[in-house]
């Protein structure tokens, strides 16, 4: 994606914090609507995405998304912590403990605090298992919020020329939409819903071996869970619990539609107060279409909340 820019053409870091967090949450919100039964999105419903479901293990469900002009894949991981979402959240977010829970780092270091919520980091990681050996190095950016009530973290790669390669190392990319988003499931305080999405390119390497690698990489669901709670049984992951109870917001007659996201650059059309708005969003029932610009993610978000509960 380009990264915006301020007037002075130094990198907007709030701006692409707004955006990248936006994108997460419409992704986790495009997953919402796949048919766990047929594995494809229920075909009453119109949406702009390609998450199907893939398979269940540990109790996590894992999903894959394929991209027209790319052969690597998204992944994303769901799955129940039986704990509070604050303590699940300061737990993930803080660098310390990535070791503990992504068995491939080999070091992180934050190169720069830029705020409150973002910085810079670089990543050191070696994966090694069976005939899958490689080393890279990749140097991030880094938002960490709230929005309403999830907590959302989410990564993408920057290249800076200060920050060269670590020497002897290949630099990987973070692709957008890579992050976290943890929600209290079913509205309970006391239990998480934790999604984990993936999406990475290391170079130079085979797309079997890296979709390979991303799905073993979604797992840290399940290493966090057990690192957290150890004497808990497994949680049911939202795909075992649907087996037990019949989802009451979809039906044979459903007309409803998820609304699109689109993000506007400086150039996009106004607001219609006279000022561009970076983001929009727009939803439809195959007759009608509505569409709406907003200033910030949050408000975006809410109006793609509102839309798909119509």
């Amino acid at each position: 994606m380009e990264l915006p820019h301020d007037s002075n053409g130094d990198l907007d870091w709030n701006t692409l914090g707004k955006i990248l967090t936006a994108h997460i949450l419409g992704e986790v919100l495009h997953a919402k609507f796949v048919d766990w039964k047929y594995g494809r999105i229920g075909r009453d419903i119109t949406v702009d995405t390609s998450w199907q479901f893939a398979y269940e293990k540990n109790d996590v469900m894992v999903l894959k998304k394929s991209f027209p002009d790319s052969p690597l894949c998204a992944f994303m991981g769901r799955g129940v912590i039986e704990l509070p979402l604050e303590e699940v959240s300061l737990f993930i977010a803080d660098i310390s403990h990535r070791e503990q829970w992504d068995k491939h780092l080999v070091n992180i270091e934050v190169l720069q605090e830029l705020s409150s919520t973002d910085f810079l980091a670089r990543m050191h990681y070696r994966v090694r298992k069976c005939v899958i050996r490689f080393e890279r190095d990749a140097v991030y950016y880094e938002r960490a919020c709230h929005v309403d009530d999830k907590f959302v973290m989410t990564a993408l790669s920057v290249d800076l020329p200060k920050y060269p390669p670590i020497p002897g190392l290949m630099r990987a990319q973070i692709l957008s939409g890579s992050g976290w988003v943890l929600e209290p499931y079913d509205g309970s305080s006391h239990t998480t819903l934790v999604t984990y999405l993936a999406h990475f390119d290391p170079k130079g390497l085979p797309t079997i071996v890296v979709n390979q690698v991303m799905q073993r990489q979604i797992m840290a669901i399940s290493c966090i869970r057990d690192l957290l709670a150890p004497s808990l049984p497994p949680s049911p992951s939202p795909q075992s619990t649907r087996r037990l109870k019949k989802s009451k917001k979809r039906g044979k007659g459903s007309t409803s539609s998820l609304p699109h996201i689109q993000f506007l650059d400086s150039n996009a059309e106004n607001s219609g107060e006279g000022e561009a708005a970076p983001y929009a969003a727009s939803s439809g029932n195959g007759t009608t279409d509505t569409t709406a610009r907003f200033e910030d993610p949050v408000s975006v978000y809410a109006f793609i909340h509102s839309s798909s509960q119509t």
